[in-house]
């Protein structure tokens, strides 16, 4: 079974697109995620709720490792904190440019 739209060539494609757009950098940090599992491509937009944004590049960003972990609670390690961010993982500052509310 593929679990869209991971699986599919067309995310691996946009997947390398993105990470090129953004320069191998994470957009929340910066931090340089060109190393070996380094890197994540995040929606922005979950696609569980918003499927019809799964492959639109405006809704993709590339996050390191601990951005992820916090933008994403169900995937945080204990020891990182949540400082700066809601319970879901958003940022708190509305300057801040992934900033939804």
């Amino acid at each position: 079974m593929l679990h869209y739209p991971y699986e599919y060539p067309e995310w691996r494609r946009l997947r390398r697109q993105i990470l090129a757009r953004d320069g191998h950098r994470c957009t929340l940090c910066g931090k340089d995620v060109s190393g070996w599992r380094q890197m994540r491509v995040d929606h922005i937009k979950p696609v569980k709720t918003h499927p019809h944004l799964a492959l639109t590049p405006s809704n993709l960003r590339t996050l390191c490792v601990k951005c992820d972990g916090i933008r994403h609670v169900e995937k945080m390690h204990p020891d990182i904190a949540l400082k700066g961010f809601n319970e879901r993982g958003e940022p708190n500052n509305p300057n801040n440019q992934w900033y939804t509310r």
